[in-house]
């Protein structure tokens, strides 16, 4: 039996959080409550889908790309892993300005 280590590429998701361009952030809202009575707790969550850290599929810039439902978990489980150290790069002349 094969035991992997995870490494979480995350962070929480709270309302604070930035999202890119300026476009609408994180909402969480609670929808029940059993301290008002309900049976449950429950929230909901609402997020742009361009929001965080996330994967870029192909759908996000081609009319025929795939899109999240064309990939299973599986696909996102990497057992062959490089890191590439960056620190020492300066990338303000690749930042793109308005």
């Amino acid at each position: 039996m094969t035991l992997y280590s995870w490494n979480f590429l995350s962070y929480l998701m709270t309302e604070i959080l930035s999202a890119y361009g300026g476009s609408d952030s994180i909402s969480i809202k609670r929808v029940k409550s059993q301290k008002l009575g309900d049976s449950s707790n429950n929230s909901k969550i609402s997020l742009p889908s361009h929001f965080g850290t996330h994967v870029d599929f192909p759908l996000h810039f081609s009319l025929t790309g795939k899109s999240i439902n064309d990939y299973f978990a599986d696909d996102f489980i990497f057992k062959s892993v490089k890191i590439i150290d960056l620190t020492s790069v300066d990338f303000t002349e690749y930042l793109i300005k308005e």
